[in-house]
């Protein structure tokens, strides 16, 4: 779900491209840091995305399978180095609540 925002966000709203099944199934596999889908074995693009710490290339997967989880425990010590790193996390999606939580 995030991945599909991510895409229709940045190529087709913004760079008006044309939202074919071929186009974002392309878009899917690209493991660009800012505007790709997938991570190098880093967790998933999100993690390394809000990571403030690089995450060394496959600490979680393996090159042969790039979305199979084989160290949890590697992404779940991301996740708690993210939590730790930031004083508060809105989500744009939940934008009004995130609002009235930081107002508290």
């Amino acid at each position: 779900k995030r991945a599909l925002s991510r895409i229709f966000f940045t190529d087709i709203s913004f760079k008006r491209k044309e939202p074919t099944d071929e186009f974002i199934i392309e878009r899917l596999g690209i493991p660009h840091p800012k505007f790709g889908s997938v991570s190098a074995g880093q967790g998933g693009f999100q993690v390394k995305y809000t990571s403030l710490q690089n995450i060394p290339e496959y600490t979680a997967s393996n090159e042969l399978n790039k979305t199979y989880v084989v160290r949890p425990e590697r992404v779940v010590l991301s996740l708690k180095r993210i939590l730790d790193s930031y004083g508060f996390l809105a989500l744009v999606e939940r934008m009004d609540e995130s609002l009235v939580a930081l107002s508290m």
